[in-house]
């Protein structure tokens, strides 16, 4: 059963790979249940293991932006555009922090 597997699993080279949990939080999401789909990200990201994958923050960004928790999803959303390698990857997620929290952008490389 899926939910017996570990969130994430080292491979032979010592990095994480994720396993089927982020797939399974995005269904639970896209069934409407964004508290239940996030309570799964963060047991994902509990180990801290991920903490430098910034799709996990911009994931962990959207489910609290659907929960109403502005202020956190605006802080998700920085900490993914930080990680982000991508400019335009970095653009798109700084726009989202910006829809959410209302704000300009902080000083920083945005500006």
């Amino acid at each position: 059963m899926a939910a017996d597997r570990p969130a994430t699993q080292p491979s032979s080279d010592g990095k994480v790979r994720i396993g089927t949990y982020d797939n399974r939080a995005v269904a639970v999401a896209q069934s409407g249940n964004a508290e239940r789909a996030l309570g799964i990200v963060d047991s994902l990201a509990a180990s801290g293991q991920l903490d430098d994958y910034y799709l996990l923050h911009s994931t962990r960004a959207e489910l609290l932006r659907r929960l109403g928790r502005t202020d956190e999803a605006a802080a998700e959303f920085a900490r993914a555009r930080d990680l982000a390698t991508n400019e335009v990857e970095r653009a798109y997620l700084e726009s989202r922090r910006i829809e959410v929290s209302g704000r300009p952008p902080s000083a920083g490389p945005f500006d």
